[in-house]
């Protein structure tokens, strides 16, 4: 039987990835020498990824491994199950 309904979470309404990424991102930098600071991440945020990764070279410098960093860190995060926001379930309901 085909599902009736699917829901695509693509804007972090339901599941907290932005926290989940944000911080895995923050992790996976300070590995690398890197700080990540909540000011530089939220002005990522809505990027298309070469507007991203021209902003976080401006702001780390040009020898910031971006795409190293990047894959890394959606590797780490598809890897991971997201905390469902409260009161979703009963909206769902």
């Amino acid at each position: 039987m085909l599902p009736r309904l699917a829901i695509f979470d693509m804007d972090g309404l339901i599941f907290d990835s932005e926290r989940l990424f944000s911080s895995e991102l923050a992790k996976t930098m300070n590995g690398y020498g890197y700080t990540l600071t909540d000011e530089n991440y939220i002005r990522t945020l809505g990027r298309s990824l070469d507007d991203a990764r021209m902003l976080m070279k401006e702001m780390y410098g040009d020898d910031y491994p971006f795409d190293e960093i990047s894959a890394l860190t959606r590797e780490r995060v598809s890897k991971m199950t997201p905390q469902i926001k409260p009161g979703i379930i009963g909206l769902l309901d």
